[in-house]
């Protein structure tokens, strides 16, 4: 009797355990429950895969990429590298001596360039006395007191004095004519800067122009003239001018710039640049950058650029 109790104990014991396990695990056949533990491996293997498929990043030595974001690397000057071929201008000085014996000796009309050239420059350096033109000739006066002058003061008045009044008249026409029918283009560029600062010369008997900067428009044209050439003082010259000239122009002197700092890199205009644009308006900006490169291809299409 006791076995037969003993067994019919763990019978009902193993009917509890078995309820009990259906009533947690409703849905869990055997094969799944013998099996469940292999299975979550197998599942969180293939997770693993897929997301190594997706995210893992490459860690092969020979074609492994950073993902970070490299910072740029920084901007270098390319200007010296793309700017052509600059040459300097050995400009010509005046000639010494009386402007009269000159003129008696040398027929202007006949010089080679180079000395009408000389000639017209120190013609330009008697400008200064043309307050003292009469019969017309130059009659300067004898200064009182020697000591109180320069020494270049003094040789400008002995090679002027007495020089027609003529050949001041003419200094415009004849350095015009030069500046654009000259062979080499260095002596048109230096007759073009000389009629960039000569003053307009006229007879008593003619009557003004009605346009007072006519004369200043014209100073303006040579120095575009001699940009074209490829005269780099010229370009500075035009910056200049435009900035503080009788006329400024920001958006036109701010063009010239942006072309000089391009095509003169041995020159730091950035600075400069920077704080002369930097009151324009974003069009105005805009518009000097358009012309500043226009600028700068149409200089670089030269042979070469020229710089005293």
């Amino acid at each position: 009797m006791k076995n037969l109790f003993s067994i019919i104990m763990l019978v009902a014991v193993l009917c509890l355990v078995s309820t009990l396990l259906l009533f947690i695990y409703p849905n869990l056949t055997p094969d799944q429950a013998n099996n469940s533990e292999p299975q979550t491996v197998q599942n969180i293997s293939q997770i693993n895969g897929a997301h190594s498929n997706s995210v893992k990043p490459e860690v092969s030595l020979e074609t492994a990429k950073p993902t970070i974001t490299e910072s740029p690397p920084a901007e270098t000057d390319t200007r010296q590298s793309s700017a052509v071929n600059v040459k300097a201008i050995d400009y010509l000085e005046p000639l010494e001596g009386s402007l009269v014996k000159r003129l008696e000796e040398q027929v202007y009309s006949l010089a080679d360039d180079e000395t009408k050239l000389r000639l017209l420059l120190s013609i330009a350096q008697c400008l200064e006395f043309i307050s003292h033109a009469q019969n017309y000739k130059l009659n300067i006066p004898e200064p009182e007191n020697t000591d109180e002058l320069t020494a270049s003061k003094l040789k400008n008045i002995q090679n002027c004095q007495f020089l027609p009044t003529q050949a001041l008249l003419d200094l415009n026409q004849n350095a015009g004519e030069l500046a654009l029918n000259a062979t080499r283009p260095e002596i048109k560029i230096q007759a073009a800067l000389l009629l960039s600062h000569l003053p307009g010369i006229r007879q008593s008997n003619q009557a003004a122009a009605k346009n007072p900067y006519s004369h200043y428009q014209k100073q303006l044209m040579w120095l575009e003239y001699a940009r074209s050439l490829g005269s780099l003082d010229a370009l500075l010259n035009l910056a200049m001018r435009y900035q503080y000239g009788e006329v400024p122009d920001p958006v036109t002197a701010s063009s010239y710039y942006f072309a000089l700092d391009e095509l003169a890199p041995d020159i730091e205009f950035s600075g400069q640049i920077k704080d002369y644009t930097q009151n324009l308006k974003t069009w105005q900006l805009d518009q000097a950058k358009q012309n500043g490169q226009l600028y700068i291809e149409e200089m670089r299409s030269l042979d070469h650029l020229y710089s005293w």
